[in-house]
């Protein structure tokens, strides 16, 4: 199989070089176009009007490997459109964090596999959460991963992807696999500021707020040991509230 991976860690992110490694190991053809650097929280955020930067790369195990000065969503159009690679599948990860519950809509990671989605082409989003001791254990999610690239090809509903959340730990302690929605993850945010030689200015931070407790959600079955999956669509039209305007705008 020709697989692509991109991500929103970076080209030295250790994640992406030991899938990279574990795919050509396993007789894969694997390419890589990721970000000169770390580009976590870019979202859908694409390069317009100022140049892209291409540097080829060495990665262990991948056939070519680039790195470019973009974001996560220009790495997947720049390999498909200027490098002309043709893969069978898209996975973008394993990132070096979870992107469940509300992180979807920050997470340069799920927004590269969105990209890949509205291209037509199969893809998937790989997350890690780490463990108490803020460290990544990717063992078992790319061991998954391996396991499953043809059920990750075969899935073929338009416009949809799978995002694939883990914890931090080997193949044989996950629990099992779960299929569910995204859950509620959020943050006290605050401003700290900044003073330098270019003046004040402000920068975010904060910390996550204690999780809410849903059943059924991407957010427990991680924390419960659990991979979870949850399709995420890329039509963002709420069905019910449309016919429901119908009848109050005419």
């Amino acid at each position: 199989m020709k697989i692509l991976l991109v991500n929103d860690d970076g080209i030295n992110s250790v994640g992406l070089r030991q899938l990279a490694k574990v795919l050509s190991d396993n007789g894969h053809i694997v390419h890589v176009v990721a970000p000169d650097s770390q580009r976590s929280g870019y979202s859908h955020f694409m390069t317009f009007r100022k140049p892209i930067y291409c540097i080829t790369e060495k990665v262990d195990g991948a056939t070519s490997a680039y790195s470019i000065t973009g974001t996560p969503t220009d790495c997947v159009k720049f390999a498909l459109v200027q490098l002309a690679i043709e893969p069978d599948l898209v996975i973008s990860g394993p990132n070096e964090g979870a992107n469940y519950g509300t992180d979807v809509i920050y997470s340069g990671t799920v927004s590269a596999s969105q990209e890949a989605c509205i291209l037509n082409r199969k893809t998937v989003a790989l997350s890690c959460k780490s463990n108490d001791k803020n460290e990544y254990n990717y063992d078992g999610l790319i061991e998954f991963a391996l396991k499953n690239l043809n059920n990750f090809v075969n899935y073929d509903k338009p416009y949809t992807f799978l995002s694939v959340n883990a914890p931090s730990i080997a193949y044989d302690q996950i629990k099992g696999v779960k299929l569910v929605r995204l859950g509620i993850h959020s943050f006290n945010d605050r401003y700290d500021l900044i003073e330098n030689d270019d003046g004040q200015g402000y920068s975010l931070d904060g910390e996550p707020k204690p999780l809410e407790v849903m059943s059924d959600c991407d957010i427990t079955a991680v924390h419960d040991g659990y991979i979870a999956i949850t399709p995420i669509k890329t039509d963002r039209t709420d069905y019910d509230e449309l016919d429901k305007l119908k009848e109050i705008f005419k």
